[in-house]
């Protein structure tokens, strides 16, 4: 199990709801005597399908209705692409004496995280509560009102049966004790999760970042990039904040360490040079040996890191990274109508990473008779296999420097790369690519909008703004159902009720399409379903919004903290902050100074959980710009102007006249103005782009 891949400490304070909720759409009252999950449509549920163990899936009702004998209940919860869950079921569920163990005594309900993130979030603080520590698979034993005894992640069979034995022993033995620990659990949650606003509110200024940063750099890895750990995860919402920071405080060492850090992550085992994108992270603190796994999430939000990265800092090697990415997230996690798949499995049929790796003997059949070349190319030392007999291939160099320094004619290299790939081709076709989860899953379809957004936007890549514009008219077409938008889209049906990661992702994608085409119908959309979060999400006590719309039985859970995709609350609250300014939205702008008050105390005491929380903050505590572009020729002038990479900056476009506050009264048919404005007071304007960059400059 990878301890890395676990919720920080604080997800405690932000996750809370120990009571099992309603998410399976079935009408049928389940058999509980036999495995129900060949009906399902989750990858990760269907692959459990076969297990001897009575799997039911996610539906609580109906299990206590039918669980007469008040047996315990066990939740277990993964996702398709998780190795150490393959591993447990292989080891443990395909077992005959342990199903016999689990069907006679419990009730057994699996779990898809990604499909029912709010259960997840549950079991997951339960862990957390109990061991201090967390990951997949995820393991809770519950009274069968759904409250959990017991909580953790990977299990030897060994390990398992005698966990299961000691429980229902002293389950029936003495239940009474079991009660008044399900208690505390959930008496303790409760209370973690009020969040009071403070009675004096601080102010915004820059001295409070600057302290902060001083401190986090201290865990920095000056050497290799990303933060100091014996396994490193690329967290593109850190990486974010801190070149927002860095930009706007002019840090050099900042600077040294992103570009390190981008450098290494490039060059490293993480990135997949075979057919492009990234895995999940790297086992080692050296970014070489990766857990093959591949996330959209990660992906989509790599891109747009790596396209900012190169509007400040046009290397060779970040462009090529998002050119291969989208290929990758193109070929191999592309529905056929639109929208991206979920995850790519780390295993084939052959084990982990199979399909990625090459023995040996297969690399000197690939490279024939230029074997040190190809060696030198992809970084292969054959006294180093990252596991057993093989080894990875590597993007050390970009191709230009690389044959610079080989001096190797452009000619010949082209030719030795269209072998080596053929052979290549050759040996990867006789093996069985990894499967593929194919939920749509609307936030993390969100974030491919986003970032397929910034790469056009670097690039000039008209294509990827129409893949952008596409993939979002498919979700608000397939998902958004009586202005109810759902989770996941499988087997051509929308499926749970959407939670505010969806809303909020959903709604920041539409203002940064409307950022890049000026369409006003983006922003229509972004400030229609930031209503709804209003609406459906919001509650008495503090400003914050809930993660799930209703139905909290114990508590209400708030996404406060970044883990692999950025706080929702923060999400939406940078989204009401923009939206605020450019509809004249007062009652916006009031919630997010409330939110960013409240949140202020949790950024002072670990700012690199709360990094776009941090974002959002320097917008208040250092000068804010406007770009506004108005007239005929507004969009081929807006195109220019965002292949560079400015922070803190509100931009706005349009080709028509509006009333919008920033664009009223400044259309003009016979020309286009660019007009820069510093807290909302404008320059005199500009009428081409050369002139309004250097202004700003």
């Amino acid at each position: 199990m990878n301890k890395k891949h676990l919720y920080h400490r604080h997800q405690l304070y932000a996750y809370c709801l120990f009571i099992l909720t309603i998410s399976c759409t079935s009408n049928k009252k389940p058999l509980l005597k036999q495995n129900n999950l060949a009906s399902q449509t989750s990858s990760y549920l269907l692959q459990h399908a076969q297990n001897p163990v009575n799997w039911q899936p996610w539906d609580q009702k109906l299990y206590q209705e039918e669980n007469a004998s008040n047996k315990l209940v066990i939740v277990s919860i993964g996702y398709s692409s998780c190795h150490w869950c393959h591993v447990m079921e292989k080891e443990t569920f395909e077992n005959k004496s342990v199903a016999d163990l689990m069907n006679e005594k419990f009730v057994n309900i699996k779990v898809d995280r990604e499909e029912n993130p709010d259960v997840d979030k549950v079991y997951m603080t339960a862990v957390q509560l109990l061991t201090g520590g967390g990951g997949w698979p995820l393991n809770a034993i519950c009274l069968p009102n759904g409250k959990p005894i017991y909580a953790g992640t990977y299990h030897t069979k060994k390990q398992w049966i005698g966990i299961l034995e000691k429980i229902q022993k002293r389950y029936e033995s003495d239940p009474k004790q079991l009660l008044e620990l399900a208690e505390k659990i959930a008496e303790g949650i409760q209370s973690v999760n009020i969040i009071v606003p403070p009675e004096e509110t601080k102010p915004f200024n820059n001295s409070f970042l600057v302290d902060l940063i001083e401190e986090w750099k201290q865990n920095l890895d000056f050497d290799y990039g990303g933060e100091i750990q014996d396994q490193k995860f690329i967290n593109p919402v850190k990486l974010d904040f801190l070149r927002v920071f860095k930009t706007t405080t002019n840090d050099s060492l900042l600077q040294k360490h992103l570009d390190l850090t981008l450098d290494k992550i490039s060059s490293g085992g993480i990135y997949d040079a075979l057919e492009g994108g990234f895995f999940r992270y790297s086992v080692d603190p050296y970014w070489n040996v990766p857990h093959f796994e591949k996330m959209l999430y990660d992906n989509a939000q790599n891109i747009g890191m790596f396209a900012d990265a190169f509007k400040e800092n046009p290397k060779p090697i970040y462009k090529d990274i998002v050119y291969e990415t989208i290929s990758f997230l193109k070929n191999r996690m592309s529905a056929d109508n639109a929208g991206f798949f979920a995850a790519i499995d780390a295993d084939n049929s052959s084990g982990e990473g199979r399909y990625y790796t090459f023995n040996k003997n297969e690399i000197e059949t690939i490279a024939e008779d230029d074997l040190q070349l190809f060696l030198d190319y992809y970084g292969i030392d054959f006294e180093k296999p990252i596991m057993e007999d093989l080894y990875n291939l590597k993007k050390i160099y970009p191709e230009s420097q690389f044959t610079f320094n080989k001096k190797t004619p452009e000619k010949r290299w082209k030719k030795l790369k269209e072998l080596w790939e053929y052979n290549i081709k050759q040996i990867i076709s006789k093996r069985d690519f990894p499967l593929v989860d194919s939920k749509i899953i609307t936030s993390w379809n969100a974030l491919a909008i986003l970032g397929l957004n910034k790469a056009s936007q670097a690039f000039g890549e008209e294509k990827w703004l129409l893949e952008a514009e596409k993939t979002f008219s498919f979700l608000v077409e397939n998902l958004f159902k009586n202005d109810i938008l759902h989770h996941t889209y499988q087997n051509n049906i929308p499926k749970v009720v959407g939670f505010l990661e969806d809303y909020a992702l959903l709604s920041a994608a539409a203002l940064e399409l409307y950022k890049s085409t000026g369409e006003k119908y983006y922003l229509d959309w972004s400030e229609k379903i930031s209503d709804i979060i209003i609406d459906k999400f919001q509650v008495k006590e503090n400003s914050f919004f809930t993660y799930k719309m209703k139905n909290p039985l114990l508590s209400k859970v708030f996404d406060l903290n970044d883990v692999t995709i950025p706080s929702s609350n923060a999400v939406i609250a940078h989204t009401l902050f923009d939206l605020g300014q450019l509809l004249g939205r007062e009652d916006y702008l009031n919630r997010v100074q409330s939110m960013l008050e409240t949140i202020q105390s949790d950024i002072e005491n670990g700012i690199s959980y709360y990094s776009h929380w941090a974002s959002l903050y320097v917008k208040y505590a250092y000068t804010r710009y406007e770009i506004i572009v108005i007239g005929p020729k507004a969009r081929e002038f807006s195109r220019e102007i965002q292949k560079e990479y400015f922070t803190n900056i509100l931009f706005q476009q349009s080709s028509v006249p509006s009333e919008l506050p920033f664009l009223k009264d400044r259309y003009s048919e016979n020309e286009t103005l660019i007009y820069i404005c510093k807290n909302n007071v404008c320059f005199a304007p500009e009428d081409s782009v050369e002139a309004a960059l250097s202004k700003l400059k």
